[in-house]
């Protein structure tokens, strides 16, 4: 089978993980008072989910624009992480299409090329743009869809939806409970995050912590090269 086509192939998995994420960020930019229009714009933009939701919950607490930017920013700074690792193999495409791969580096899409840098021993073009195409489409069709959904939901469906997300990031991150102090990292991260909330206000609480996270790995990796010397 061609690149191309296995790329489409894996689209279908990569897709329908795009999709109930789009829906539900379509159904609360809706509520949140934006246009359709905004709301596909956002998702064709910035293309990053947990960045997305946490871009409604600033603009409806009024929070500035420099908040915004920093919490975008910390939220997707792995994305430089994913591209880093993906250096060698993006050099050899296009400048056209390096440009539309990095924009379509998020967390699935790296996944699956590194399965197929691993398969193929090569990452090319065709496979990345075969599979990250209609995933690209699924999350922003998903959104427009959303958004016309969003009148169908009663006030208190909307605001029991937004809890959806931290269970479901809450999950996630316990994918990585065998890590080194794992239960300190996480309870540390929780405390700085509330902490962040009840003194500076949404979107602060997200880069606080974040900003622990960050800080603990760099300490960590300090003490260890300490430790070693």
């Amino acid at each position: 089978m061609d690149p191309f086509r296995r790329g489409l192939n894996d689209s279908i998995a990569l897709s329908s993980s795009a999709i109930p994420f789009g829906l539900l960020f379509g159904t609360l930019a809706q509520s949140t008072g934006f246009s359709n229009f905004e709301a596909i714009l956002v998702s064709a933009l910035v293309f990053a989910g947990s960045a997305q939701f946490a871009f409604l919950e600033a603009v409806s607490t009024s929070s500035s624009l420099l908040a915004i930017c920093v919490t975008i920013v910390a939220l997707n700074a792995r994305y430089g992480l994913y591209s880093a690792s993906l250096a060698s193999e993006l050099s050899r495409f296009s400048k056209a299409q390096r440009a539309a791969a990095l924009h379509l580096v998020v967390d699935p899409m790296w996944a699956f090329a590194e399965k197929e840098r691993r398969v193929s021993d090569r990452l090319t073009a065709s496979y990345y743009l075969g599979a990250g195409g209609p995933y690209f489409a699924a999350w922003v069709g998903s959104t427009a869809i959303g958004y016309q959904a969003g009148s169908l939901f009663s006030e208190q469906a909307l605001t029991n939806s937004k809890y959806f997300l931290p269970f479901f990031f809450a999950a996630m991150m316990f994918k990585f409970k065998s890590a080194n102090k794992f239960v300190l990292l996480a309870c540390g991260a929780l405390v700085a995050s509330s902490l962040g909330y009840s003194l500076l206000g949404a979107p602060w609480h997200v880069f606080c912590g974040v900003g622990f996270a960050i800080v603990w790995s760099i300490g960590s990796k300090l003490i260890t090269v300490a430790n070693l010397s």
